[in-house]
């Protein structure tokens, strides 16, 4: 299963700190990886997406060739500054990535049980 969080839009954004001002993380399932695309602030008032993972998810790249082949059509065409999260979100929903961000807080009644 190939899923996507897009963490600055989930219930919780507002508790996190970070330097980056959007991101959203992509987790496989078979193999076991991680990576994230996380937008930065540059000097002269841009945003420029960066893709950050750690080393040992990176035997998982062969399994996203897809996304990479998406996201190198988007560089070609120079469109680096154009590449929103809402975009970025539309190309993993065309390779088959579905969307598992928690966008609200579900409170059971046990919860709310004192």
């Amino acid at each position: 299963m190939r899923t996507f969080v897009h963490t600055s839009r989930a219930w919780y954004a507002s508790a996190l700190q970070h330097s980056w001002q959007d991101e959203i993380v992509l987790q496989t399932e078979e193999p076991r990886c991680e990576l994230a695309v996380r937008w930065y602030d540059l000097r002269n008032g841009e945003q420029s997406p960066r893709l950050e993972m750690y080393l040992a998810s990176a035997q998982a790249s062969a399994y996203l060739a897809d996304v990479f082949a998406a996201w190198a059509s988007v560089s070609a065409q120079g469109a680096d500054k154009t590449f929103t999260p809402e975009r970025c979100i539309r190309l993993l929903q065309d390779c088959g990535f579905t969307d598992v961000t928690e966008y609200l807080m579900i409170v059971s009644e046990e919860d709310t049980t004192v």
